[in-house]
């Protein structure tokens, strides 16, 4: 496929293998004893089923969970990021910076969500002790708040034997467009680019600012299949996007695949993205 590269190489019948869901009984095997909280919560944002830590810190209610967690009598869209169930955009509100009410008072989580068989969601609210979480251009994740997410999350996915794939994604370009048109023309490029992925990832996906004009992509539970069906879509999302300052310049990014189901270092599957992404910016340039 032109402008994809993968430093990951399996065998068809592997990859046939791969896991992409979790079934919630499995997950619940696991995460019953899990230190966190730990939930399932429903499209009408019942909590069905939560661990012992998730009793201990919102109570064993039958309320929805933007009451039993964030103490809200309705969904709370004028609170922004503190409620992933409100018609949560793709790559952001599940995994935005997260605000609970404990018995100790408010707490900050970041929320890492899973794929399951079944109808809804499954969370585990991850403590976080950084609250400088955002990136100030382009509102994703800074690259320390990206790292401890994911370090915390593969080892959810390690523990459930959940294989992962991470996308990383560059700008073309961009110093053609900082000479031609001024830094701030530079910067509503990233911006938008930003926004764009962003909102082609799944629910349970995340991405951040890994630096300058270079995003990283998480997709848990997901194989080389689905990270190249989300540059698809990346791709098709930016064939109809312009920068709404500068509607004459163009944005084409290209984008660098790993996948991985045994191992778990994630600079190393970074690092091989990272490759894989040089390359294929060499292709599209040349």
């Amino acid at each position: 496929m032109d402008g994809f590269l993968d430093t990951h190489a399996r065998s068809r019948s592997r990859a046939r293998r791969a896991p992409h869901e979790l079934t919630l009984e499995a997950a619940k095997q696991f995460l019953k004893e899990l230190p966190y909280p730990a939930l399932w919560i429903d499209p009408s944002r019942r909590i069905r089923w939560r661990n012992k830590a998730a009793s201990d810190a919102y109570g064993d209610g039958s309320e929805p969970c933007f009451r039993a967690i964030h103490g809200f009598d309705a969904p709370c869209p004028e609170h922004g990021d503190r409620c992933p169930m409100v018609d949560p955009a793709p790559g952001l509100c599940p995994t935005l910076r997260h605000i609970h009410r404990t018995g100790t008072g408010p707490r900050f989580y970041l929320v890492a969500p899973l794929p399951v068989k079944a109808d809804g969601i499954l969370v585990v609210h991850l403590p976080i002790e950084d609250t400088l979480l955002r990136d100030s251009l382009t509102h994703l994740y800074t690259r320390t708040a990206f790292e401890q997410l994911a370090e915390m999350q593969l080892q959810l996915l390690h523990r459930l034997h959940q294989g992962y794939a991470v996308v990383m994604a560059d700008v073309d370009h961009l110093k053609m467009v900082n000479d031609q048109f001024g830094h701030p023309a530079g910067d509503a490029v990233i911006a938008t680019a930003a926004r764009t992925i962003a909102s082609s990832l799944r629910a349970t996906d995340c991405v951040g600012r890994w630096g300058g004009d270079e995003f990283c992509c998480l997709l848990p539970s997901a194989g080389r299949a689905d990270a190249h069906r989300l540059v698809e879509r990346i791709e098709a999302a930016f064939a109809d996007v312009r920068v709404p300052e500068f509607p004459a310049i163009p944005i084409r990014v290209s984008f660098g695949i790993a996948a991985a189901t045994t191992s778990y270092e994630l600079n190393r599957v970074i690092l091989r993205a990272d490759r894989a992404l040089y390359r294929s910016k060499q292709t599209r340039m040349n």
